[in-house]
């Protein structure tokens, strides 16, 4: 498969595409991974929320602290289910982008999930 960064011209890069060309490249990635619809909505849709929630911190300088920072604002709205899905959505992203060399690293790597159902 060929990556959806490498037609881009020189003058282009992942880190100009706003947050809603992001989430469809993100989606069509999980197509081509046969990934459900109802995953790939889900995914998609939290990892726009997480986008939202980020502000004015660009999505390429998320640092671990951020996540963790994330991750205890959803403990306190969602039970650990919940909170561990959207980790995951957005951790796949991250590592999307780590995969297709947009990225050197990702701050989800090693963020835990909350314990519990």
């Amino acid at each position: 498969m060929m990556s959806d960064f490498q037609d881009l011209n020189r003058n282009e890069t992942a880190l100009d595409f706003s947050s809603q060309e992001l989430v469809e490249k993100f989606d069509s990635y999980l197509a081509a991974q046969n990934k459900s619809d109802g995953t790939r909505y889900i995914y998609t849709y939290m990892l726009a929320k997480f986008f939202n929630w980020l502000g004015d911190i660009p999505w390429y300088r998320v640092h671990t602290a951020d996540v963790i920072r994330w991750r205890d604002d959803l403990t306190e709205k969602y039970k650990p289910l919940t909170v561990s899905t959207h980790l995951s959505a957005v951790r796949s992203f991250y590592e999307y982008m780590l995969s297709e060399g947009v990225l050197n690293s990702n701050p989800f790597f090693r963020v835990k999930s909350p314990k519990g159902t």
